[in-house]
């Protein structure tokens, strides 16, 4: 059976983007080096193989319909896929991404002196929020992906290879900053400061949880662990952040970290690869370098579950 993906050219979805980019046939004729015949050509087979119109002309020039609205993001990750996929074969590439928190604080120390120096250079590294890095990975613009938290959909391989612990941190002047434990409830009995959405922090409390009480919503937002770390130590409020994460201002003093007292909290960081990735000597090298030269022997060509 034959899907839209089988009748779509990557040619022609790039003619349409071209004309939602420029806001006219002409304009994007001239930024492709084509003429306006071809370009016409190009969208209207693309809005043959969808089955929708994507484009209507008015007196503004072109813009898209609602359904060439909603292909548009789709149609510029098909681009950017194919792109990078021509490069990563030209150029015998390999795109790794990691959540922020990863590649602020682990990615660095995990390639430096690494003992093959060409593997590091081959590798093109993005570091993203969590959410946006399992777009990317999902729609194939990135090779490998290293997560904070892994969510478990379908087509990929996960594997393990660190717990990193979670701390509560407070201000060096919170009326906390002299307790050497604190329960949940005490803790979020004081203002809470929240960071960057999606990273599973709010999943593994619930399940730390259990039914005991209801997580209080997070009074600041600072949408990083850097600005939570600020706010913190500026006496806003409370927070829970990677053990990583505050090792320098827990030693200068800014800050003050506190164990919690209801059981310790870890996140499990993972290694994420498509399943049909074919095998390749530098994901076998990460993965050695994450887990062992002895696991990464038992696991040959790919990760695997």
């Amino acid at each position: 059976m034959r899907s839209v993906a089988d009748d779509l050219d990557l040619r022609e979805v790039r003619a349409f983007v071209a004309v939602v980019d420029a806001g006219s046939f002409l304009e994007a004729a001239q930024r492709l080096a084509l003429s306006q015949p071809a370009i016409s050509q190009q969208v209207q087979r693309v809005e043959a193989s969808l089955g929708v119109p994507l484009l209507v002309r008015d007196r503004g020039g072109c813009r898209p319909t609602p359904a060439g609205a909603a292909f548009l993001p789709h149609a510029r990750r098909l681009l950017q896929a194919g792109e990078r996929a021509r490069h990563a074969l030209v150029h015998d590439r390999l795109s790794l991404g990691a959540s922020t928190n990863i590649g602020v604080y682990h990615l660095p120390g995990l390639l430096a002196g690494w003992s093959e120096p060409d593997v590091v250079e081959r590798l093109d590294l993005h570091v993203w929020p969590h959410a946006p890095l399992l777009d990317a990975l999902t729609a194939g613009q990135i090779d490998l992906a290293l997560t904070e938290w892994w969510d478990g959909r379908p087509g990929f391989v996960a594997r393990a290879w660190h717990r990193e612990p979670i701390v509560a941190i407070v201000g060096p002047q919170h009326r906390l900053a002299a307790a050497k434990s604190v329960s949940f409830e005490r803790l979020f009995s004081e203002p809470l400061v929240g960071g960057e959405p999606g990273t599973g922090t709010a999943t593994l409390l619930r399940q730390a949880f259990d039914g005991r009480f209801v997580m209080p919503p997070v009074r600041h937002v600072f949408g990083s662990t850097e600005g939570v770390k600020r706010a913190v130590a500026a006496g806003l409020g409370v927070s829970l952040v990677l053990a990583s994460s505050c090792r320098d201002e827990v030693a200068s003093g800014a800050l003050r970290a506190i164990r919690l007292r209801d059981g310790p909290l870890h996140k499990t960081f993972h290694l994420v690869a498509p399943a049909d990735a074919p095998p390749d000597r530098r994901t076998d090298a990460l993965w050695a370098r994450l887990c062992g030269p002895v696991r990464a022997r038992a696991t040959p060509g790919r990760l695997r579950r």
